[in-house]
């Protein structure tokens, strides 16, 4: 039976939940020496990708894409951490990018929803309405 990625994830995460954490450092010598005797090493990454999810949904933690034309400072992260907290009431994780032509705004994404407040998208949203009404306007 093969073993999925998944699967070696939840049992690489079960193992460190019943391990103090001054002997994580065995458990993943052993899991990368299990993995190179499966001939596993090249899935390593998307074990650990699988790793994280796991590990985001146990601990009850949702993690948003923020992508912003500039770095927040941290009174703007303090904030929409916790603005997303009290929307979803889960744990809140942001992993910031940047994006020089969203002009101004932000993007949020995670799993299941995307949120485009950036500048550009109101700009584009602007221009389609005024299109609209141009047309109206000459049809009339």
């Amino acid at each position: 039976m093969k073993v999925s990625s998944k699967q070696y994830a939840q049992s690489l995460y079960q193992a460190l939940e019943q391990t103090p954490q001054n002997h994580w450092e065995n458990i993943f010598n052993n899991f990368v020496v299990l993995l190179a005797k499966n001939h596993l090493l090249s899935q390593a990454p998307k074990i650990f990708i699988e790793f994280k999810k796991y590990y985001n949904d146990q601990k009850g933690i949702i993690e948003f894409q923020v992508k912003t034309p500039v770095p927040l400072n941290s009174e703007q992260r303090q904030s929409l951490t916790q603005r997303l907290k009290e929307i979803t009431g889960q744990k809140i994780e942001l992993i910031e990018s940047l994006d020089r032509a969203l002009i101004g705004g932000l993007v949020l994404q995670t799993a299941d929803l995307s949120i485009d407040g950036s500048l550009k998208n109101n700009l584009q949203d602007l221009k389609k309405e005024i299109s609209l009404d141009i047309n109206y306007l000459s049809e009339t």
